[in-house]
């Protein structure tokens, strides 16, 4: 058993200001705030890579140098966090009661705050006890989704997919020794039979698509490159093409693989080699916490580059204690005192993170073939919960617990034909291609009703693909197309004058809604795109974000607008934002309208700012200052500092003033 203390650590109101909340522990809750600035720690990450690296080369001087660097950073981000007399009383209290009960003392940090999360918190050092925290208990990094599913049930050995890529133009990878390394950490539990591993090298998301059908997996292990795609604005892994380039995938389409395979896998590892020579750190992060959310319950990654006898010494002892049935945040541990055996000096053992979907550590229940089925209820019920997950299109819930189900009985074909439904309504909630026909499938909107007062009669006009209506109907207010009619072009005419016979009706079609049909605010106008790229490329490089973006606001200008000013606000794993200014409107806008934080935005804001659910235009009347400033502070520094007005009692602008000068 594990106790847990879980912490959410989130931006409180002043610049470096953060609130500190125990929301769970065996000794209660408590909260406080302490002052950080990340920028500080985050400039200092390229000299810890090259401290761990040198740290697995036998030197005490260079070494003991380099461990008091890493304890200063740890004790810091130590103090941060439980510097505060209340929250450490709860912590040390949670450290006795879990002692007292038998149990290790699970720390879980939920990181709100986006420049947190490139922090290695796994350096945490306890001057108290003069230890490092991480040594001594699990320590997770915790990415909030609405329910974690149950141990998926195994009959050994554990099955690992283990995935080779080394496109050319990066830097090459010893494949050969890669594959060397992991057979030497896994030998011991390939010899009792408790864990099988097939290779598969120069992987392409062909050879990778068939390989996940072809058998069940449990575990995916990567070796190979990770990057952070700006113009996608997410995480990608770096698999070859057909001749061996390079074919960057997005985090994102990574789930969309792994769904191929039944059981989705529960455990992934992302395992970057020391021949990696980007600077970065935490490369696997965004892709990391993207595939908790997509539904794998775990993802072990790497968040500097790691040496090959530290690796496999965390591969063995990571593996060998997921094979005894340990926890995965246990075996996580297991893997850091692996590392530790190469010798006191060692420090690499900072370098492995754990994100885990919900609080349930353990991913397998292990067993052999003469175990006992599970109760057809125990089924049932979560058939049950299952298909809510698919009612509410959270197919990251539902389709592992579609998995465990089949786990027990790969026969059941209700369970089979729920998961694929399940896949296709998380699709259908992402407008994304449907598995089987390969189209984007589009939210039905409600049918526009004939607008009143006009002068010529009208009737309804089906798009290409619908039946022909009966005569002179009309859809019922709030009427939606069902899901089997295909959807309608982009500015079709709902209702044309019955003076005009059907055989016309295709041309007199206009790309542009008529007024009759469309609020004035929704009109498209000209194409602006490639004006506002050429606006944000003042922006430096790293401030910039993806030209993809900016197609929200591409057809929102009128022709009289000028802009003067693009901004990209990236709050990684919690919101994108997008701002442009013109010398009329602020405008927001984000393709991510269905998390929390742009919902809190429209709450503060009037809905007469809102175009769209995604997309708000605030009059620079209501904004302080002269436009000029406004552009300079924009394209130039890429800090928005706006002081909106309003002239409602309760300052509907204030919260979002607030969002946008910490971000």
């Amino acid at each position: 058993m594990t106790s847990i203390i879980e912490l959410n650590i989130a931006r409180a109101d002043a610049p470096g200001s953060y609130e500190i909340q125990v929301i769970q522990s065996p000794a209660g809750e408590a909260s406080a705030t302490f002052e950080l600035e990340p920028v500080d720690l985050i400039d200092k990450l390229d000299e810890l890579q090259q401290t761990l690296l040198a740290s697995s080369i036998s030197s005490r001087r260079l070494v003991g140098r380099g461990e008091a660097s890493i304890r200063r950073v740890g004790q810091r981000l130590f103090e941060a966090l439980f510097g505060n007399p209340q929250v450490a009383g709860v912590y040390r209290a949670s450290y006795a009661v879990a002692a007292e009960r038998g149990e290790a003392l699970r720390i879980v940090l939920r990181l709100s705050a986006s420049e947190l999360a490139t922090l290695p918190w796994e350096s945490m050092f306890d001057p108290s006890t003069g230890s490092y925290v991480s040594r001594r208990e699990p320590l997770v990094r915790y990415v909030p989704v609405p329910s974690s599913p149950p141990p998926l049930k195994v009959r050994l050995p554990l099955r690992i997919l283990a995935l080779i890529a080394s496109p050319r133009g990066l830097a090459q990878l010893d494949i050969e020794k890669e594959r060397e390394n992991l057979t030497r950490a896994l030998q011991p539990m390939i010899n009792a039979g408790s864990v099988a591993v097939e290779w598969l090298e120069h992987a392409t998301w062909p050879t990778v698509q068939d390989r996940l059908q072809a058998e069940s997996w449990h575990i995916i292990h990567f070796i190979g490159h990770g990057d952070f795609d700006t113009d996608r604005d997410e995480g990608v892994l770096a698999l070859e093409n057909d001749s061996g380039r390079l074919n960057p995938v997005p985090a994102e389409s990574v789930v969309d693989l792994l769904h191929e395979a039944q059981p989705m896998p529960r455990l992934v590892v992302l395992n970057a080699c020391e021949s990696s020579t980007s600077s970065q750190s935490d490369l696997f992060s965004g892709v990391a916490a993207a595939l908790v959310r997509g539904g794998v319950t775990a993802v072990t990654a790497m968040q500097f580059e790691i040496s090959d006898q530290a690796a496999i010494a965390f591969s063995r002892g990571f593996y060998t204690a997921i094979g005894h049935g340990r926890s995965v945040d246990e075996a996580v541990r297991s893997g850091r005192v692996a590392i530790l055996g190469l010798g006191a000096d060692s420090l690499e053992w900072i370098t492995p993170t754990l994100y885990l979907r919900g609080q349930e550590g353990h991913l397998f229940d292990l067993t052999d073939s003469t175990s006992p089925p599970m109760p057809e209820p125990v089924l049932a019920e979560r058939r049950s919960q299952a298909a809510e997950a698919t009612e509410e299109r959270d197919p990251a819930t539902a389709v592992p617990l579609y998995d465990s189900v089949l786990a027990e009985n790969p026969d059941d074909e209700s369970a089979r034909q729920g998961r694929a439904r399940a896949i296709d309504a998380g699709r259908q909630a992402q407008g994304r291609p449907d598995s089987h026909t390969s189209r984007p499938i589009q939210e039905s909107q409600p049918i526009p009703q004939p607008a009143k007062g006009r002068k010529a009669a009208s009737r309804f006009n089906a798009p290409p693909g619908w039946p022909p209506p009966p005569p002179g109907w009309i859809p019922p207010a709030g009427w939606t197309p069902p899901s089997n009619l295909p959807p309608a072009p982009p500015g079709w005419n709902w209702w044309v004058d019955d003076a005009v016979p059907p055989s016309q009706d295709a041309d007199r079609q206009q790309r542009v809604p008529s007024e009759a049909t469309v609020d004035a605010q929704q009109i498209e106008y000209p194409d602006r795109l490639e004006e506002l790229w050429t606006v944000a490329k003042q922006l430096p490089w790293s401030e910039r974000g993806p030209k993809s973006s900016l197609q929200l606001f591409r057809t929102a200008l009128s022709p009289g607008e000028q802009v003067v000013g693009v901004l990209f606000i990236s709050s990684t794993f919690v919101l994108e934002i997008d701002v442009v200014v013109t010398d009329q409107y602020l405008y927001l806008g984000t393709d991510h309208p269905e998390r929390p934080l742009w919902r809190d935005i429209r709450q503060q804001l009037s809905p007469e700012y809102f175009l769209t659910e995604n997309r708000a235009r605030i009059p620079l009347t209501l904004i302080d200052g002269p436009v000029e400033t406004v552009a300079q502070q924009i394209t130039l520094t890429g800090i928005l500092r706006l002081s909106i007005r309003s002239s409602r009692a309760d300052s509907d602008s204030s919260r979002l003033r607030a969002y946008l000068e910490q971000a």
